[in-house]
């Protein structure tokens, strides 16, 4: 097992600076093969402290490697190792693959049956969208999966190049009709906004067929100011 082991952990390190543009297939590629060849998991014996020895290798080697390559190729690379191995948490463990809940808990279907209707979203003139930390998007606790269900708000993962260009396209589209919500020395109440002509009361907006995007930041408080 020592032997395989270490070959798979080689076979992962000697593939991380040379990841193309798909890095993401190519981190759950690489993940599942380390630990299939190192046998680290076995579906019939999953446990915290197994997960945790299968995570070893993967942060050693990522530690290890990862300084040498640009900064925003590194942001990319461990953003695509933490969805990778979170999946494969979650896969293991016999989760919900959209919230990380355990299945018999999983409310997923009942959330987006409390969706609002078409009318009833016309009259609230707003869509949200949650700028989200890589680390929070697969843990059970995030509590921001709850609005992609419930309001079909639009879900974007930090340093996910994809999700980056489609949050400022969803930004660029809005122009003035777009606020964070953070608190922080210069934030504004919604009052302030209006009176700046940057909200305006639904009422008035939906006479104008425009809707504000709200952009909630989802984290720990250091993830958030990181974010922010």
């Amino acid at each position: 097992m020592a032997a395989d082991r270490s070959h798979s952990i080689d076979h992962l390190v000697a593939r991380l600076p040379n990841w193309d543009d798909n890095v993401e297939s190519e981190a759950s590629a690489v993940i599942d093969e380390a630990t299939e060849n190192g046998k680290l998991i076995t579906n019939d014996a999953w446990n915290k402290k197994q997960w945790k020895e299968t995570k070893k290798p993967i942060n050693s080697a990522r530690i290890e490697h990862l300084g040498n390559l640009p900064r925003e190729e590194r942001e990319k690379v461990g953003v695509a190792i933490t969805t990778a191995t979170s999946k494969l948490m979650i896969e293991h463990s016999h989760r919900c693959m959209e919230c990380a809940m355990k299945k018999k808990l999983c409310v997923c279907d009942e959330l987006r049956s409390m969706r609002p209707t078409d009318e009833e979203r016309r009259y609230l003139n707003f869509d949200i969208a949650v700028y989200m930390h890589a680390k929070e998007r697969y843990r059970a606790s995030n509590t921001g999966k709850v609005l992609e269900k419930l309001y079909d708000a639009k879900i974007y993962v930090d340093s996910v190049e994809e999700d980056m260009i489609a949050l400022q396209e969803a930004i660029d589209a809005r122009k003035s009709r777009c606020c964070v919500l953070f608190p922080s020395n210069d934030s504004k109440t919604v009052e302030e906004l209006r009176s700046e002509g940057v909200l305006s009361r639904p009422s008035d907006l939906a006479a104008e067929g425009e809707r504000v995007l709200i952009i909630l930041v989802d984290g720990t408080w250091k993830q958030a100011k990181r974010l922010q």
